[in-house]
């Protein structure tokens, strides 16, 4: 399993990264983005004095430009890119498909994307 404290330094690394390049470019992701929570939140009110069960609440439905930005970041520069999978045994799938033991015939799954058989690519 990959998850943690690296998959989320790598997530908040690009997410300013992607934040601060726009904005030595004229750009207004940061200006939106502070917009958007001080108007959420109201004024004088700092994300820290959120109580943490609504947290997740105002991130995700009452602050959507920061989400878009968030999931954009992801979209672009995944932490885990790839996630292949190889089957230790013969199996088959729902389709009809037979995966063989020998990893010869591998998925490549990336975030938003439908899975590619490694077979297509060659």
């Amino acid at each position: 399993m990959i998850a943690g404290r690296d998959t989320t330094a790598c997530a908040l690394s690009w997410q300013f990264y992607n934040m601060f390049r726009d904005e030595q470019n004229g750009g207004t992701i940061v200006d939106k983005i502070l917009k958007e929570i001080s108007e959420t939140l109201g004024d004088g009110v700092a994300f820290e004095d959120v109580p943490h069960e609504d947290a997740f609440k105002f991130l995700t439905r009452e602050m959507p430009y920061l989400n878009a930005t968030v999931r954009e970041t992801l979209r672009l520069h995944p932490s885990v890119p790839k996630n292949i999978k190889f089957s230790k045994s013969e199996d088959t799938l729902p389709d009809g498909t037979i995966v063989p033991a020998d990893g010869s015939k591998s998925e490549h799954l990336g975030q938003g994307r439908e899975a590619i058989s490694t077979e297509s690519m060659v």
